[in-house]
């Protein structure tokens, strides 16, 4: 009974962090495409309820 809840947590903590990972880096390219926005457009401040 102990070793199936260990491997329950295991699953569970392996997909949180692929979770993360895939979060973070879907993050990065929103952050990327928001400085060439800003490249192009230059003197404009670009907030989150503009886009």
């Amino acid at each position: 009974m102990e070793m199936i809840l260990f491997i329950v947590i295991d699953v569970t903590a392996t997909i949180v962090l692929h979770a993360r990972s895939i979060h973070s880096s879907g993050l990065k390219t929103e952050n990327l495409r928001k400085v060439q926005n800003q490249r192009i457009e230059p003197g404009t401040l670009l907030l989150p309820s503009s886009v």
